[in-house]
C-alpha cells in the first residue's frame, strides 16, 4: 500500500476531558483481528466506551520495550475497570507480534515498523521498508485509525533516555496530562516538545508533526522492569482521560548536548558536568535503585573499554567462592609473566590480593586473580548478573583498549553486577563485611561529606577513559542505590575532573 491514509474527521485540539452527565458507558469491549504478521499472528484492537473523545491507544510496536509491551494487559485491563466517561478507546495491545516473539526492534523483515509511514522524507531502505506501509502491521494499522478517525493517538514505548513523554502536533496538553499522572506516583515524567534523533517515517512525525492527528508518545526507561513501571502508566493513563489527578511537571527541554538526554532528577546536570570536564568521546552513566526503578540513565547499553571497574567481577566471583567454603587465606601463585598468566612467582593469600586489587588497583594482584580462578569461571560470574554486553578476554595494565579484541562492558552490566552484590543474588549476604572492607568509600572525593550518603565505588582509569561503579548508601530509611559512570576515551580531561564527582551528583540528585 503506498498511498497515505486519511482520517475521516478533522484532526481536534479541543477533545473533552469528560463527557456530559449520564453519559458513562457500560458497553462490553469488543475485539476485532484487524491483521495477521508476517508469521501469521493475529493483530487485534479492542474497542471500549463509547464517548464522543476518541482515543487511539498502541501498548508497543516495538518488540524490545519490554516494559511498553509487557504493561498492556495491565493497561487493558485498567481501562476496562473505568467508567470511561465521555471517551471511546481503540486499543492494539501489540502491534509488533513477530519481534515481541523474537524480542526484536524490528518486525519479521527487518523493518522498524515506526519507521514505515508515509511522512515526508521518507526513505525506503533496509530498516524502513521498500515503501512507506510496506509492511502488513503498518499497513493494517494505518487502515484502522482512518476508520476510527481519532482525536487523539498515544503509543507506548520505552528508550534508554526515559521516563519523558513527547508530544507531536498539537499533543502537548495530553502529554502534560499523562505526565503529570504518572509522576504523582512516582518518578518525575518530564514532557519534550521533540526527541533528539531522526524520525522520519514515525507515527509521531506523520500524523502529529504533519497536522493530522495529536500524537503523545510515550517513553518509560527501557531498564525498568515492567512491573515496576505499571503504577506509573496506569496513573498516566488516568491523568490523560481526566480520572486521575497530579502534578503538573514543567516543559523541559535539555540545553546543550542533549543527545540522548533524560530531562529528569540528575541526569541534566551530570552530562553538563561530563561536558564541562572533557572533549570529545563518549560518555554515559545511569542510576537505580535495588530492587526498583531506575532513576536516571544516559547510553547505559553502549559499550566502553572498562579499565580497573570490571575488577568487579572479579571481586564478586572471588566473594561467592569464599561463601562457598573458599579459605581466604588460599595461597595464590603471582604470574611472572603478569598479562600472560604465566609462570610461577611469589605466594600470596587471597585476602590480601583482594585488598590490593580493589584499595589500591593493583593490576598484578588482579592478574593474579583472574589467572587463579579462570576465564571460564569469571565469565560464569558475569553471566549470572546478566552482564550480556561484557567482554573479558585479557589482563589489566596489558594494552588497554588497543587489544584486539579489548575488554568491554556497559553501564547497565556494572548496575546490573553490584545489584547482585547488594541484593544477595551473586555475592551471598554474609560477604557484606568483605564489601565494605574492599570497597573505597569515595564520599569524601564525590562532595557528599554533609549528606549522610555512603558511596562505596570502584573506579578504573585508562588514559582519557575514566570509570566508575558502586554503592550509595543512603541515610535513615533511604534505602541503597547502584550506579555506573563513564567517559571513554576522551580527546582531553580537565585536570580537575573526576569521575567521582561525577558520581557524586548522580546520588545526590536520584537521593
Amino acid at each position: 500500500m503506498d498511498a497515505a491514509p486519511t482520517t475521516t474527521t478533522e484532526p481536534s485540539t479541543t477533545v473533552a476531558a469528560t463527557a456530559p452527565p449520564g453519559s458513562t458507558t457500560t458497553s462490553p469491549p469488543t475485539t476485532e483481528i484487524i491483521a495477521t504478521s508476517h508469521q501469521g499472528r493475529d493483530i487485534a484492537a479492542i474497542t471500549l466506551g463509547s464517548g464522543p473523545a476518541r482515543l487511539y491507544l498502541i501498548g508497543g510496536i516495538h518488540g524490545d520495550e519490554r516494559p511498553a509491551v509487557e504493561n498492556a494487559p495491565a493497561l487493558l485491563t485498567h481501562l476496562e475497570g473505568l467508567p470511561l466517561e465521555g471517551w471511546t478507546v481503540r486499543f492494539v495491545l501489540d502491534a509488533n507480534p513477530d519481534g515481541t516473539a523474537a524480542g526484536t526492534r524490528d518486525n519479521a523483515s527487518g523493518v522498524d515498523l515506526n519507521r514505515n509511514w508515509p511522512s515526508a522524507g521518507f526513505i525506503p531502505g533496509v530498516g524502513t521498508g521498500n515503501a512507506p506501509l510496506s509492511e502488513p502491521e503498518t499497513a493494517a494499522l494505518a487502515a484502522d485509525i482512518s476508520a476510527f478517525a481519532p482525536d487523539l493517538i498515544v503509543a507506548m514505548h520505552a528508550a534508554r533516555e526515559g521516563p519523558f513523554v513527547e508530544a507531536d502536533g498539537d499533543g502537548e496538553e495530553w502529554a502534560l496530562r499523562f505526565a503529570a499522572g504518572a509522576s504523582s506516583v512516582g518518578r518525575e515524567w518530564q514532557v519534550v516538545p521533540e526527541v533528539d534523533w531522526a524520525t522520519v517515517g514515525s507515527m509521531g512525525t506523520y500524523f502529529g508533526d504533519e497536522g493530522r492527528v495529536p500524537v503523545v508518545t510515550v517513553e518509560a526507561n527501557r531498564w525498568d522492569t515492567p512491573a515496576g513501571i505499571t503504577g506509573e502508566l496506569l496513573a498516566g493513563l488516568d491523568g490523560l482521560l481526566g480520572s486521575g489527578t497530579g502534578r503538573a511537571p514543567e516543559v523541559a527541554v535539555c540545553a546543550g548536548h542533549a543527545v540522548g538526554i533524560t530531562c529528569a532528577g540528575p541526569t541534566a546536570a551530570a552530562h553538563e558536568l561530563v561536558h564541562e570536564g572533557t572533549t570529545g568521546g563518549a560518555h554515559g552513566f545511569i542510576v537505580k535503585e535495588v530492587g526498583g526503578p531506575v532513576l536516571a540513565a544516559l547510553n547505559a547499553d553502549a559499550g566502553f573499554y572498562p579499565a580497573s571497574t570490571i575488577k568487579l567481577v572479579h571481586f564478586a566471583h572471588a566473594l561467592e567462592w569464599i561463601a562457598s567454603g573458599g579459605d581466604t587465606g588460599t595461597a595464590v601463585s603471582m604470574p611472572v609473566d603478569s598479562c600472560a598468566g604465566t609462570g610461577a612467582g611469589p605466594v600470596r593469600p587471597l585476602d590480601e590480593l583482594l585488598r590490593l586489587m580493589m584499595q589500591v588497583s593493583d593490576n598484578t594482584a588482579a592478574n593474579a586473580i583472574q589467572a587463579h580462578f579462570g576465564l571460564p569461571a569469571l565469565r560464569e560470574t558475569m553471566a549470572a548478573a546478566g552482564m550480556a554486553g561484557t567482554r573479558l578476554v585479557h589482563g589489566f595494565g596489558c594494552g588497554g583498549p588497543a587489544n584486539d579484541p579489548a575488554n568491554t562492558t556497559t553501564a547497565i552490566d556494572l548496575v546490573s553486577l553490584v545489584e547482585g552484590i547488594v541484593d544477595g543474588s551473586i555475592v551471598p549476604s554474609g560477604q557484606w563485611p568483605a564489601v565494605e572492607a574492599n570497597l573505597p568509600e569515595t564520599t569524601a572525593a564525590a562532595g557528599l561529606e554533609e549528606s549522610g550518603i555512603r558511596v562505596l565505588a570502584k573506579e578504573g582509569w585508562y588514559g582519557t577513559t575514566l570509570t566508575i561503579a558502586g554503592i550509595a548508601i543512603l541515610p535513615g530509611d533511604g534505602g541503597v542505590l547502584v550506579f555506573a559512570a563513564y567517559t571513554d576515551g576522551a580527546d582531553t580531561v580537565d585536570p580537575a575532573f573526576t569521575i567521582a564527582d561525577l558520581a557524586g551528583i548522580l546520588v545526590s540528585g536520584a537521593a
